[in-house]
Parts: structure tokens; C-alpha cells; sequence
């Protein structure tokens, strides 16, 4: 399976260098043909910017019928994916490879 782990922040401030990261994990789940899991276990927080390149990963993802898996979601980051409707969007897991 096909994945990243996201430590510290995913914020305006990180968004540019991770956004190459983010690509280079989906064009592996699409060589594997697999869901793309990000690990969030070590995320401490998520602005505006970085929500924005999660939901542009999941549209990418979703074009060529691959799944996001979000791993180890902190409860805050799962209130924000659900006040904005976007929880559908993704598969949360509580552990890698359920």
C-alpha cells in the first residue's frame, strides 16, 4: 500500500514542499493500484492551506477510482472533516492496514 506520513504541521507553510511528497505517494497507489494511506499519528495541526492540498489529493485520487485512507486522525482534524462535509471523502482507519 501506497502511503505518507505527515509530521508537524500541514500548514500554509509546508504545503509547497509537501505537495510534490503528496504526488509522488499517489502516482505510487496508482503503479500499485492501491488506497493511499497518510499516516496523520504525528500531524499537529492543519490551517486552511493544508486542508486544500488534502482535498486536492482526494480529487486526484478520486479521478483515477483510488481511495484516501487517513490513519490515525486526531479527533480535531476528524470535527473539521465533518463540520465541512468533507469526512465522505476519505476512509478513516484507526491503524495502518485494517
Amino acid at each position: 500500500m501506497a502511503g505518507l506520513k505527515i509530521s508537524g504541521e500541514l500548514s500554509i507553510y509546508q504545503v509547497g514542499e509537501l505537495k510534490q511528497q503528496f504526488q509522488q505517494a499517489l502516482a505510487q497507489a496508482l503503479h500499485e493500484q492501491s488506497p493511499l494511506e497518510l499516516d496523520m499519528s504525528e500531524m499537529s495541526e492543519c490551517d486552511g492551506a493544508g486542508l486544500q492540498l488534502l482535498l486536492s489529493v482526494a480529487k486526484s485520487a478520486s479521478e483515477f477510482e483510488i481511495a484516501v485512507h487517513l490513519v490515525h486522525t486526531s479527533p480535531a482534524m476528524q470535527e473539521l472533516l465533518n463540520l465541512y462535509g468533507l469526512a465522505p471523502r476519505f476512509v478513516m482507519k484507526e491503524l495502518a492496514h485494517e
